[in-house]
Order: C-alpha cells, then structure tokens, then sequence
C-alpha cells in the first residue's frame, strides 16, 4: 500500500515531510536551507531530467534525512506510521541521519515498515538506544535482521499449516538484551566496540536455536574468553568424536546427544565441549563462541564438510577449512565466499556507500514514475559513485532487462562496466552476472563468431588472480563455450581464448592447460593445434613445454600452498607417471596423501624436474630432490584433508639410501605445532612408520634431516582414515 503517488511526494517535500512529526504529535523539523544547497522541492529534478541537479541534490548534506523521509511516507501506510509515530520514535529516528543512513545502507530491507515496527519496540523497550550510538546500531541490527528473517520466514510458500514463527519478538529481545547486558558488563570482546551497522547484523542474524539460547551464549561468553584471532582455533575444544560413550552414532540424528539431555547448564555448547562432535558441530561451535563474545563469525558448508570463518579484524580467516568450495550459511546476496568480501568491502566504504544508496533510491522513485531513462541514470551513476554494490548491479541489471530498452551497444557496454567493477579482483561474480543477467541477452544479439569470441575475451582479459579465492573457472569455461555454439568449432575458439591470454598467468595458466588437454579427448582433431599453441608458449615440442609449465606451476604453487595449482598442473602429465615403487604392504585405511600436495624447502631442478613432485604422493610414485645448500632438509606434505593416520611409508630411490638417515617424522593438525611420530636412524629403500592406535590426527606430516645434504624420495604414502 503506497498512499502518495510519487509524483507528489517528490514535488511537494514540504508537505509530506511533515507526517513523521505529526505522527508523533510534534512539530515537524526543518531541514536547514544553507545558501546554494538544493532544497526540497528541487527533488523534482528526479522527474524533470535535470539529472545534475538530482545529483547535487544527492550529496548536500541534509539530503539523506529528506530522501529517506520520503522513501518511509511513500512506502509504509498511514495507520503504521502513526503506530510508528507514538512514544516518539519516529520524530526521534527520521530527525537523525545517521540512523538512517545505518538502516538504510546495511544491507537489504525488504519490508521497510516491519523492520520500523520491530526497531520501535526495541526503542519503547531501550529509548537509550537513540542516544548511545554502539546500542543503537546494535538495535537496528537486531531490528533489520528479524524484520528481513521473519518476513522470508512467513512469505516462504512451502511453510506448513501448523507452522509456529521462529524469529519471534521475543527471541529478538532476547538477542538485543544479551549483547546490551554483556557490554554494559565489560564481558564482550574489545572487536564489538569497533562493529558498524552490517557488522552487527552478523552477530544479531544468527537467529533463534540451542547454540543461541541465552544459556549456550553466556556458557561460551564466560567460558571461551579468546583473544579474538584465536577463534579460528577454538573449534578445537570439543573432542572430534563420530560415537558418543554409548556407541550412537552422530549420523543417528537426536540420539547421539539424548542421554545427555539437561546436563549441562550450559546448553548445547557446554554439552558438545564435554560429548563431543564432528565437522559440523565442531564448526558451529567455533562460530558461536566468537558470536557470543562480539566477535563476527558465521559457518560454511563445503563438499563433505562443514567450516567456519572468523573476522578478528578487517579481514575474514577461514577456520576448519578443507576447500575453497566454501557457501556461507548467513549471508545477503548468496553463499559464495566472494560475495562475502566483497560485501565487507562494500560497507567498509561508508561515504560511497551512503551516497550510492541514496542515488538508487531516486532511481528506484524515478522508475516508479515513469522516468525509465532518468532512472538508468541514477542506477550508473550509484555504481560509479561504488562499483562493487552487488545490491546496487541487481538493481540495475534488473532495468536493464525489464525497461532499458537496451540494443547490443548498450548490453556490450553493460557487460565491460562488469569486468571493470569485478574482473581482477572478484571475477566469481563478475561471471555471476554476466552469466546469470548479460549474457543470455546479449550472446543472441551478436551475429558473428567472431563478435562472440571478442565479447568472451573481453572477460578473460580482465582476469588477473583467483581473488579473494579459488572459483569455477572450468564451469565458467564450459558455459562459455555453450555460448559460442558448443561444437568442435566452439571448443578451437575456446582453446585460442585461454592459450592467447592465460599462458604467463600466475592463477590461470594451470586450469586453462587443464580445461584445453581435457577437450583434445572429447574432439581429438584440436590435438595438434593445443601442443602447437603450448609449444608456441616456449618450446619446440608439445611435451616439453608441457613438462617445462608443469613444473614452473608446480614451484609457483608450492611457494603458495596452492595444492588446487599443484594437483591440476600433475594430473596434466598423469598419463606419464608408471609404477614404478617397489612393493610393499600398505597400512589400513586411505591413500590420504592422494591429490594432496608436497612442498620441500628446495629443490635440485637438473636432477628433479618439480612436474615429478605431483606422483610422490600417489601409489604410482614420482621423485623429488632437493639441493645441499640448506643447514637442514625438510619436505613438508599437505593432504588434502584431515585424517587419523594409521601409518607413513617412505620409499627412497635404490642409490643414495643413506642421505635418509636420521630423518625426523612429524605431523601437525594446523601446520604450526608439530608432534614428532618416529625417526628413522638407518633408512631402508622401503620405511614402514606404523601409527595404528596411536591417535596421531593430522592434515599436514614433515620430514626432517638435520643435516646440509641432499634429500630425494620417490614416494611418502599417508594411511589413514579421513575426518572430513
């Protein structure tokens, strides 16, 4: 219900800016008519294509209070605003910019009178609020995500009949009363004091459940009081364990924690510290104790696993993680860990993001009123104020699909603002939207081969690192070649693409060999062209430079730690590796080292090409060899998940056993603290470690000699079970 036409209201401020007032039954403020400031009136400007104007009108001082005053009298009907009015909160709330600002651009609102109503009783509960700007931003934090949890709640069309609200008032009191009590208290982390608007919608949108409870929060409050870096620690805690005392297993749903039901006063925290758990609980214990202490946090999914994250400062640090396949449990605009980052990023800009958000809600008012044209300004000219704004593109690709109007040129201009915004260091969701809004329209407008191949160059062109991690690239790679016709032809343009622009890439290089090797199976006829256009890259022959690649990936990657490279610059040579480990009896369980990643402190290129590195953690065996310059040899394993080791067999090579000896095992969980698990005096071709019930859990194992020599393995196999 909208009791303004728009028009109106963007003609005649004077008169409906007063309804707040009224509402509360007090006079209506003024704002200040400085000399030279655009007044009220002149919103017009919105309507009457005086787009300069509008934007001035944007960013002088007191137009934040006129414009969101606006948007609450032409959006909320007038019953609400009068409910709204009583008491004073809403005289209180639009006579304050600030406040508005931190409501309106914190995120999404979707039903901006539910969120009022729910901030107003918050307000009559706590009026302090109004005048303590830490409780107040935590209040309209609280306010916003019930508002927009409880709106998704009961609007969800596949609700049941008997269906009982969760984000209810009630919990929502609960969670303002306990961050409220616990500061006053001094009990929180110094890090709640530092938190904005967004920031706290983290902490306050965790929403209703045990780990949430008021007993489980003031359990992991007074109980794991950490220095705030060292959450990504505190999963560690609560013992990792699939069977409770009684044999349950944790798959076995409720009975697992049954016969400990009201033991622990602490609720379901204190009890999964003393039962126990596995990835998922581990996680979400981990998260809670750094939400209920006012540090942000929020869990993840992964593949076969659950994570979390921690923001101890202004960045956010993966905890429990096995994968970069990471989707945020709590989140804006979807569960990639990108948007994630780039949403931080996003509301750390406070001066850009307030006057982006205001500029679209005047080309929201325009849109509404006809003013497509005038609208498409102000939506470009928010995103040139902030080219980030996932919220902000949504909005204007969603004109531009349904009113723009928009012919080729303008989707082809569209599609390069996106790489620009996103490619170098979000090119997840510069792909997400190219792919999601621009693509399907503009693909079908362009007529040639040749224009399609130059409009999916223009993407990879803009490439330059996996930030802020590792993303779909080969899923990007197929849908683009779906879009060039996804034929023999489609896949030769594919593979020009990537050769011509990823080859000296650092991130690139490796999953464009990869994505192009794999397409010479499926149409063997562009065999010649990938070995002509990687022998191009720097060598004579295909093989070569493939080696030559291989290994300069494989050293890159080592340096990094990125076993994504590692494993993908190996399986392009797989076909190369034969058994060639002698035989021997392996330990129980998994090859846990297989697709993990091996990274030596130096490396002897002339006696071990690195491209060989890859097979040293596979049955089939491979070769390292370091040089002798070091005071000490290591070489460290990382494998690809967590795992209970039941033992570590070293293969060396037939010559030069005895380079081996004296060789330290360790193994390490975090890859800081490391436990020494055998020592190897005299080293055979073939070393047996056995570590069956022994408990050693491990992600990462290191070999040690202490000594300045070379070092060379064939082979360090890992057994064991995995954890995650």
């Amino acid at each position: 219900m909208k009791p303004y036409s728009i028009a109106l209201l963007l003609s005649c401020f004077p008169v409906a800016l007063p309804l707040c007032a009224r509402a509360a039954g007090e006079e209506p403020p003024q704002p200040p008519q400085e000399a030279g400031a655009p007044r009220p009136g002149n919103v017009q400007a919105v309507l009457n294509g005086d787009l300069q104007a509008c934007l001035d009108f944007a960013k002088s001082p007191d137009s934040s209070k006129i414009i969101y005053r606006w948007l609450i009298e032409s959006t909320i009907p007038k019953e609400t605003l009068e409910q709204l009015g009583k008491n004073g909160f809403l005289s209180r709330f639009a006579g304050d910019q600030e406040w508005m600002e931190g409501f309106f651009n914190s995120g999404p609102v979707p039903n901006i009178g539910l969120a009022l109503e729910k901030l107003a009783a918050l307000y009559r509960r706590d009026p302090k609020i109004a005048s303590h700007p830490l409780y107040r931003k935590l209040a309209t934090a609280t306010a916003l995500e019930y508002a927009r949890q409880s709106d998704k709640e009961m609007n969800n069309p596949k609700k049941k009949k008997d269906f009982h609200p969760s984000w209810t008032d009630e919990r929502m009191f609960q969670t303002y009363d306990y961050y409220r009590t616990s500061h006053a208290k001094g009990l929180l982390n110094p890090v709640f004091d530092t938190l904005d608007y967004w920031d706290m919608r983290i902490l306050t949108g965790r929403g209703p459940g045990d780990w949430t409870s008021p007993e489980s929060l003031t359990w992991l409050r007074d109980n794991v009081r950490l220095p705030a870096q060292q959450y990504v620690g505190a999963c560690w805690q609560a013992p990792y364990r699939l069977h409770n005392e009684f044999g349950e297993s944790i798959h076995s749903g409720a009975s697992y924690y049954a016969p400990f039901d009201g033991m622990f006063k602490g609720g379901r925290a204190e009890m999964t510290r003393e039962v126990g758990a596995v990835c998922g609980g581990l996680s979400t214990y981990g998260a809670t104790a750094a939400i209920a202490n006012g540090v942000p946090a929020l869990t993840m999914g992964e593949p076969g696993h659950c994570a979390y994250t921690v923001r101890p400062d202004k960045e956010w640090v993966p905890a429990y993680s096995l994968s970069w396949k990471r989707g945020c449990h709590w989140n804006f605009y979807g569960e990639k860990w990108s948007l994630l980052i780039a949403t931080q990023n996003t509301f750390s800009d406070k001066a850009a993001r307030d006057l982006s958000g205001k500029l679209v809600v005047l080309g929201d008012a325009a849109r509404k009123a006809g003013h497509k044209d005038r609208a498409g300004e102000l939506y470009r000219a928010a995103l040139e104020v902030q080219p980030i704004n996932f919220a902000h593109w949504q909005q204007y690709l969603d004109w531009c699909s349904r009113e723009g109007g928009l012919g080729r040129n303008q989707w082809q201009e569209v599609s390069r603002q996106i790489v620009n915004a996103y490619g170098k260091d979000y090119p997840e969701i510069a792909w997400m939207l190219l792919s999601g809004k621009v693509y399907p329209v503009l693909i079908p407008l362009l007529e040639t081969p040749q224009e399609k191949e130059a409009e999916i160059r223009n993407f990879h062109q803009s490439l330059d690192r996996m930030k802020p991690a590792n993303w779909d690239f080969p899923g990007a790679l197929a849908k683009q070649m779906d879009y060039l016709g996804g034929d023999e032809a489609a896949a030769g343009t594919m593979m020009k693409v990537l050769m011509d622009e990823h080859m000296k890439s650092q991130d690139y290089v490796a999953p464009s060999l990869v994505w192009c090797s794999e397409l010479t199976a499926a149409y063997p006829s562009l065999k010649d062209q990938f070995y002509k256009s990687v022998a191009s890259a720097g060598s004579d022959i295909g093989d070569k430079v493939l080696e030559q690649l291989a290994s300069s990936i494989i050293m890159q990657a080592e340096k990094t730690g990125d076993i994504q490279s590692f494993q993908a610059a190996g399986s392009l040579l797989k076909d190369r590796f034969h058994p060639k480990l002698p035989r021997f009896d392996p330990f129980p369980g998994e090859l846990l080292s297989s697709g993990g990643m091996l990274i030596p402190n130096s490396v002897h290129e002339r006696y071990g090409p690195p491209w060989q590195h890859w097979g040293v953690l596979e049955a089939c065996g491979g070769f390292f060899h370091t040089n002798n310059k070091e005071d000490a040899t290591e070489v460290k394993v990382i494998l690809p998940r967590m795992g209970e080791l039941s033992g570590i067999v070293v293969v060396s090579r037939k010559s030069h056993v005895e380079r081996g000896d004296g060789t330290v095992v360790e193994v390490s969980e975090d890859g800081s603290d490391w436990k020494e698990v055998g020592t190897i005096e005299k080293m055979q071709q073939v070393q047996r470690i056995d570590l069956g019930g022994k408990n050693v859990r491990a992600k990462y194992v290191r070999l040690k000699c202490n000594r300045k020599d070379y070092f060379h393995l064939d082979g360090i196999l890992v057994y064991g079970r995995r954890l995650a």
